[in-house]
């Protein structure tokens, strides 16, 4: 019956799609490819510069934070600043204040000093309104004369008639005679936050982010949003990476508001602040956005065109093909006298020169194949004849066990049943797999007759495990090796009588059967040739064990089968491995032989 062809299945379909496939998805992939590495050389580009400035800002606020903590190494050690402290009843108040003052105009970048006695409190330079005492107390009380930085805030200060709001940030530390370590007091240097902001201020540009500085802790120092200042930023994933990590500067991306960041970071004093700048991710692609947008309307302009194209050349190119599969499905239905316009001289028309040749060897074919089937029936019915005779020999042995077993022959009638039951094995049609019980059987009416021929001059001992009885092997696979045995073993010059054993034992899911013979032995040039079915110079026949060897190969795979051990004048031992396979996991791929 004919059936029609979906379009998704047609081949000008497929054709299409292969050519679409392999033109605008590798040019999109390039393009993406080309936008994501563009972005990224620009982003790697710009943020190492900017790592760059930021790292430099900070080592600039590092130095401005130690000379301003060697600031206050030279007031602690100034004598006249010690005695007055350690002797505060023979201080003149005046002398005093005029020797703090002229710390405070050494220096153009702090806005006061304080210095507090358990006398007195001693500043110059701006008046703050509230008094801050008592907080420096209780930051200054468990140090020990080291510097602690003490975060930024506002503070109302009294300037002339009026007051004002300014952010400090300042340098603290406890008053200690290193002489007596007697504590004498605090001292405190206030910094206007617009210091730091002056040095990082050559960072900030419009649309960029912000900068800021954070302690250690996550508290915002100085920001460019006066706002800001005194916030805590720590419980901000980005700025929890920021302070945590070891390196001494980096930058690290995150999105915030649905924005893409780089947050750049510094550290710039020992008490490891750092100095942050954000920068969106779209203020760095801004104008290659732009470009971008321009070539992807290329893009799909190319892409539209290409489509077109494709699709008028997959019609001109299936066309034929279509044709030519019009003609088969007429040859299908037995018409085979089409034939097809070879007249092109592409890949097509030699496809339709095949064509036409192949109708042309059709009927001879065809009359090939019915002479064939008719060869093939006559050597059938010659099988059958040829199975004729082993039947007629069965049924003939049948008859003459009965007759000696009529006239009192025992001996000749069990040699005939043994033989019959020998013959019934190998004439059996089924399949090539039986129980390991069926095949010892086999076995003992095999001995049983070689013991009439050899006078009784071997013993067989059987050693089986009752779990292999119903173990699955190839048939005749155990009367090949007892027959070398017997034939090859007997050879000993009349030393002993011969024996062998017979034994089966299954471990860890592998069947052994060996067959063990207190004969001759065999010779290490033998062994080495065993299964290149060579006959040697004593007559030993390979045969029987290369065939079992090639069956259970065949069967079980070549992991398994025969290995032959033998010492000269001694003993032999052949072993034969196999997986188990139970019949009952399988009863189809087995015949069970009853007698």
């Amino acid at each position: 019956m004919e059936r029609s062809i979906k379009f998704y299945h047609s081949l000008r379909f497929r054709l299409s799609l292969v050519i679409l496939i392999f033109t605008i998805f590798p040019s999109v992939a390039l393009y993406m490819v080309y936008v994501g590495y563009v972005k990224e050389v620009i982003a790697e580009n710009y943020i190492e510069s900017a790592v760059q400035s930021v790292s430099s800002v900070g080592q600039h606020m590092s130095y401005v934070f130690n000379d301003m903590v060697e600031f206050s190494n030279v007031i602690l050690t100034n004598r006249d600043f010690t005695r007055a402290l350690n002797y505060p009843e023979e201080v003149d108040v005046g002398s005093f204040r005029s020797l703090i003052r002229s710390f405070f105009t050494s220096r153009e970048d702090i806005d006061g000093i304080y210095v507090y006695t358990p006398q007195d409190t001693y500043y110059v330079g701006a008046v703050k309104s509230a008094d801050v005492r008592r907080s420096v107390e209780e930051r200054l009380a468990h140090t020990s004369g080291e510097v602690v930085w003490i975060e930024t805030k506002p503070e109302r200060i009294n300037i002339f008639s009026g007051q004002y709001t300014k952010y400090y940030f300042s340098l603290a530390r406890k008053l200690i005679d290193l002489d007596t370590l007697q504590e004498l007091g605090y001292l405190t240097i206030d910094i206007d936050e617009l210091t730091l902001e002056r040095l990082y201020r050559n960072l900030v540009a419009e649309g960029e982010g912000e900068v800021f500085v954070v302690t250690e802790g996550g508290y915002v120092i100085s920001h460019t949003d006066k706002s800001m200042i005194g916030t805590f930023l720590a419980d901000h994933p980005y700025m929890q990476t920021i302070l945590s990590a070891p390196q001494e500067h980096g930058f690290v991306s995150f999105r915030l508001n649905d924005r893409d960041y780089f947050a750049i970071y510094s550290v710039c004093n020992s008490f490891r602040w750092r100095i942050v700048r954000t920068i969106p991710a779209d203020y760095l692609f801004r104008r290659l956005d732009t470009t971008h947008r321009i070539i992807l309307a290329a893009l799909v302009l190319c892409c539209l065109i290409a489509m077109t194209a494709v699709v008028v050349f997959s019609v001109k190119t299936t066309q034929p093909i279509t044709d030519m599969m019009h003609l088969m499905k007429q040859a299908e239905r037995g018409n085979l006298s089409v034939r097809v316009n070879t007249a092109r001289a592409d890949e097509i028309g030699q496809l339709g020169v095949s064509f036409n040749h192949m109708i042309e060897k059709v009927d001879a074919l065809i009359r090939q194949l019915v002479q064939e089937e008719r060869e093939k029936k006559e050597m059938e019915l010659e099988v059958l004849r040829a199975q004729i005779n082993p039947h007629f020999l069965y049924n003939s042995l049948n008859t003459i066990r009965l007759m000696a077993k009529i006239q009192g022959d025992k001996s000749i009638a069990g040699a005939i049943t043994a033989l019959i039951k020998l013959l019934r094995i190998s004439v059996d049609l089924g399949r090539d797999l039986i129980v390991l019980q069926d095949e010892i059987e086999y076995v003992k009416n095999y001995i049983l007759l070689q013991r009439l021929r050899f006078n009784q001059r071997f013993s067989v001992e059987y050693f089986i495990d009752d779990d292999c009885l119903d173990c699955l092997v190839p048939k005749l696979i155990l009367q090949p090796i007892v027959e070398n045995s017997i034939i090859y073993g007997s050879e000993n010059d009349g030393k002993s009588d011969l024996r062998i054993v017979i034994s089966a034992a299954q471990a860890d899911g592998l069947l052994t059967l060996s067959v063990v013979d207190n004969g001759p032995g065999i010779d290490g040039e033998t062994l080495q040739r065993i299964f290149k079915g060579e006959r040697d110079k004593n007559r030993f026949s390979t045969a029987g064990l290369n065939n079992v060897n090639q069956r259970v190969q065949i069967y079980f795979g070549t992991d398994y089968g025969v290995q032959v051990d033998s010492e000269l004048n001694s003993w032999t031992k052949v072993t034969v491995t196999m997986p188990v396979k139970k019949a009952e996991d399988d009863p189809g791929e087995f015949t069970c032989i009853r007698y």
